[in-house]
């Protein structure tokens, strides 16, 4: 009997040591899980950088855009954000566009830092301002329907698209064991992984109907046949602080495909968090305008595109009512920290240093 006693508590102990091992152990698997679970729920960065770029198979140019700020993501309908904008030169005979950029749950608001001239002139021009501090303040829903991108209005529910989103994971497949190092000084790891394209396409679709509030159209379904294929094709990497389990940064590279499966475009992106859940200070400052109408009409003559339904900023006057009186109130009546988007400047400029060492 004592025997029997002895070898159950030896069984127990060992027991407990392997389970305490697999609890502390870490696996490609729960890096994944923890970082896109995490990443889900988060609801403010002071600091996230988005740099997306795409190169031409065939003529080798590279393009794309980057983004440096503050983001407030509590909503994914309506998501707020306060950073530098920058867009990549088409040809090598262009030039980089940047620019400070707001955006509120229902407005955009824009001012030039380096950009053509033309531009600049046309800023100017609206903005009545050759000193380059007056925002100018742009319906979004309106100006997303009028240069035909009225599908990035959503109709759905942030707490039921993070709900499709979290069937993510599953389709997320680990590629080799886990790396280590640091990041800024914290321990970090970082997982490797691809994407099953069979499980992926599901969750596409239904993130399109939790999006749309309705069923998918052919072409949407379309879409997320191809965006599956695509996407299977893809290398990406998956970086956590290791004692918090927050995500610091997912980058990957992945082919775009035409109806051949021939490759046209190679697409590669980064994007890094800081300062996870922080306090965020996003507002459109009193010193805007109001160019609404004016852009419109401007993108209506060249495009014919049907006009969006306007949704006037909470508190703020209406379009027409502002072309009235030329006059335009803000949500927040803030200005902007100047000195913070000096900051957003100097991660946008540690972005790119940092860029080669990521691809």
């Amino acid at each position: 009997m004592k025997r029997i006693v002895a070898a159950i508590f030896v069984l127990s102990v060992l027991g407990g040591i392997f389970g305490l091992w697999w609890f502390l152990h870490d696996t490609p698997e729960k890096v994944l899980r923890d970082g896109f679970m995490a990443m889900i729920k988060l609801k403010t960065a002071k600091s996230l950088i988005l740099d997306i770029s795409w190169t031409d198979v065939v003529t080798r140019t590279t393009t794309g855009f980057a983004y440096a700020g503050q983001a407030d993501l509590k909503s994914w309908t309506r998501p707020r954000a306060l950073g530098i904008l920058r867009l990549g030169a088409a040809t090598a005979q262009d030039q980089n566009q940047t620019g400070d950029i707001i955006v509120e749950s229902s407005a955009l608001a824009l001012r030039p830092r380096s950009v053509r001239q033309e531009l600049r002139t046309y800023y100017e021009k609206l903005s009545n301002d050759p000193t380059d501090t007056v925002f100018l303040v742009i319906d979004r829903d309106t100006f997303l329907g009028n240069r035909g991108f009225a599908k990035a209005v959503s109709d759905g529910d942030t707490e039921n698209l993070k709900r499709q989103a979290s069937f993510i994971i599953p389709a997320l497949v680990p590629i080799g064991s886990l790396t280590e190092g640091t990041e800024a000084g914290r321990p970090s790891v970082t997982a490797s992984f691809r994407i099953d394209r069979k499980s992926i396409q599901p969750v596409l679709i239904e993130l399109i109907k939790a999006w749309m509030k309705d069923n998918p159209t052919p072409e949407e379904y379309g879409w997320a046949d191809m965006a599956s294929v695509n996407l299977a094709t893809g290398r990406f990497e998956l970086t956590l602080d290791k004692t918090t389990r927050l995500p610091l940064r997912v980058k990957g590279t992945f082919s775009q495909l035409d109806e051949t499966g021939k490759e046209t475009r190679k697409i590669s992106f980064t994007l890094a968090f800081d300062g996870h859940d922080q306090k965020v200070d996003i507002g459109i400052p009193e010193k805007s305008k109001d160019a609404t109408q004016t852009i419109i009409q401007k993108v209506q003559s060249r495009s014919f595109l049907p006009q969006a339904k306007l949704r006037a900023l909470p508190g703020a006057a209406t379009t027409t009512g502002a072309a009235k009186h030329g006059a335009f109130s803000t949500s927040t009546g803030k200005m902007i920290n100047e000195k913070e988007t000096d900051l957003f400047e100097k991660y946008y400029e540690e972005m790119m240093k940092k860029k080669n060492q990521l691809y």
